[in-house]
C-alpha cells in the first residue's frame, strides 16, 4: 500500500512462475501475525479439528492484511459464530519475528484439500533481511484522515453485507 492505494501485488506459483504487479517497497516487511484458531462446534457423534478461522499479518510500516469471516458474533458459552458456522475453543497465536531483521517469506502447514476443506495448522516461514536503518523502520504518524473510526468501519459493514452478488 501507498498513499492509500494498492502498490504492489505478487503471486508465487509452485512451479516457481512469480507475477508482479505494481513497484515493490523494499523497505515494507511482514514482521508479525495473528493465527486465530477453533473448532466448529460438532453434531452428533462427529470428530472435528482445528480450523484456522483468522489470519493477520502485520508490516512494519504500520499496515495489516487481515483474512477473516464476513460475519462475525459472540455465541453462547464462549463460542463464536462466522459466517454462520459455530465454533468452540477459540484462541489466538501472536507470532513476531524471531530475529530482527527478519521477514516472513512463506507458509507450511496442514490442511483438508476436499472439496469442503479447510486449513488446520499453519506456520510461518522466515527469512534474514539486510538490516533497516531506524529511518525505514520507523512507522509513520498516521493523519486522522488515515484512521478509521466507528462511523467508517459501520460504513464498510454495511457495504460488505449489502453487496453479496456474485461476480
Amino acid at each position: 500500500m501507498a498513499d492509500g492505494a494498492l502498490a504492489y501485488l505478487a503471486v508465487a506459483y509452485e512451479n516457481g512462475l512469480l507475477v508482479e504487479k505494481g513497484a515493490s517497497r523494499d523497505k515494507a516487511r511482514i514482521n508479525s501475525a495473528s493465527i486465530e484458531h477453533g473448532t466448529r462446534k460438532p453434531k452428533e457423534k462427529e470428530t472435528v479439528r482445528t480450523q484456522i478461522l483468522r489470519l493477520r499479518l502485520l508490516t512494519n510500516r504500520g499496515r495489516a492484511l487481515i483474512a477473516r469471516a464476513l460475519q462475525s458474533k459472540p455465541g453462547d458459552k464462549g463460542s463464536v459464530i462466522r459466517d454462520g458456522v459455530e465454533y468452540e475453543n477459540v484462541k489466538v497465536t501472536y507470532v513476531d519475528m524471531p530475529f530482527n531483521s527478519g521477514s516472513i517469506i512463506g507458509f507450511y502447514g496442514k490442511s483438508d484439500d476436499s472439496a469442503e476443506g479447510k486449513i488446520q495448522r499453519l506456520g510461518l516461514i522466515w527469512c534474514n533481511m539486510p538490516a533497516l536503518t531506524a529511518a525505514d523502520a520507523e512507522v509513520p504518524f498516521a493523519d486522522t484522515g488515515d484512521t478509521v473510526d466507528s462511523e467508517d468501519f459501520a460504513l464498510l459493514q454495511k457495504d460488505q453485507t449489502a453487496g453479496t452478488k456474485p461476480l
